[in-house]
């Protein structure tokens, strides 16, 4: 599999080839686009086309103010789609409230309500928490794990996440069948409303009730869904985004459905200071909320 080629420039005027053709801050590609790029910018596989990509829109998407760090991920959905991931920091919050790249690529393919991934491209390799994140979905053991260098996007690992992962813990070490991306049965109803009978919460509410069998929480029994309620400014369009929770056997990789929320957020070009509102949607019998 050709991943990377052996000429930086030729690499780098692909980057800037590639930033001309598509808009920034665009986080998701549909299979037709990627046909497309592959076909203009002549590149041999769509790996390859992943690592342009993690440069050229994952990497400098970054939101480290903290630590100034930049990370970068995109993942390949069976669909053929590729989905953008970077690491988001939240200033004056603790480092573990981070949301890694590879956490925000997968968060933003199950938003999509892509069925499963075959691939991930990371800049640089994935850490333990992510590896750990990853070995929750839908065949994690065969997803493989394509990591390249900073800043020349030179090879590092071409593996599946059962090498790179060895011995690895995951649901089924707590009896659990299911796996992340799969789809809950969990009826969803408003048992007690509380929320103003407006047209914005009651699109809130159509929203949370399409995306709540996302919501993946096989351990805590915990199902929930957050919808933000956001604008860009006066007289803008309030805007919808929802974010599920997304657990994990080790417990400590899940992900709320708040941080879910805010990728939803964040890959439709908003920001933190754009929120109005944050509805929570959560089951009777949550064992946490």
């Amino acid at each position: 599999m050709n991943v990377c080629g052996n000429d930086d420039s030729e690499f780098l005027a692909k980057v800037e080839k590639l930033k001309d053709i598509i808009p920034e801050k665009t986080y998701m590609f549909t299979k037709e686009t990627v046909d497309e790029l592959m076909s203009s910018l002549s590149v041999p596989s769509v790996e390859e086309l992943c690592r342009l990509i993690c440069f050229g829109f994952s990497l400098p998407s970054t939101m480290s103010p903290i630590s100034r760090f930049a990370a970068g991920a995109v993942a390949i959905g069976i669909s053929g789609a590729l989905y953008i991931g970077f690491n988001i920091e939240f200033r004056g919050l603790p480092l573990n409230e981070t949301v890694h790249a590879e956490q925000c690529a997968i968060a933003n393919a199950l938003m999509h309500k892509e069925s499963y991934l075959t691939s991930i491209i990371t800049c640089p390799t994935p850490c333990g928490h992510c590896r750990q994140f990853m070995r929750e979905c839908r065949g994690a053991l065969d997803l493989q794990i394509i990591s390249v260098s900073k800043p020349e996007g030179k090879l590092i690992l071409n593996r599946p996440l059962k090498e790179i992962l060895p011995y690895s813990f995951g649901p089924e070490d707590l009896e659990i069948s299911e796996s992340l991306f799969d789809r809950n049965s969990v009826k969803f109803s408003l048992l007690d409303r509380i929320l103003p009978d407006t047209e914005v919460f009651n699109r809130a509410i159509s929203v949370a009730m399409e995306y709540f069998s996302l919501c993946y929480s096989p351990h805590s029994k915990s199902w929930s869904c957050v919808v933000t309620i956001w604008s860009k400014g006066e007289g803008e369009p309030l805007i919808c985004s929802p974010g599920v929770y997304m657990e994990n056997a080790a417990y400590n990789p899940s992900l709320s459905p708040l941080h879910c929320s805010l990728i939803s957020l964040v890959r439709r070009k908003g920001s933190l200071s754009d929120i109005k509102s944050v509805i929570v949607f959560e089951g009777k019998d949550r064992n946490i909320t």
